[in-house]
């Protein structure tokens, strides 16, 4: 599940922050990735795969949840 925050404004780009989460996983494992406004969804495999340790080998969903903090 990926919860994504308003874009936040830098200098030069917009700046979004995905928390990545493994539904049914306890203690719960999930990552923070920080990652530019103009990625996309290849870019953003690309990162959970490298933030999780994957070699392209797991499926994975994208799912939407909003929130503004």
């Amino acid at each position: 599940m990926a919860k994504t925050s308003a874009p936040k404004t830098s200098a030069s780009m917009n700046i979004i922050t995905v928390k990545v989460t493994l539904r049914g996983t306890k203690p719960p494992v999930w990552r923070r990735l920080v990652m530019p406004g103009t990625m996309t969804l290849g870019d953003l495999h690309q990162a959970i795969h490298a933030a999780m340790g994957w070699h392209d080998g797991h499926l994975h969903a994208f799912d939407r949840e909003w929130s503004s903090s």
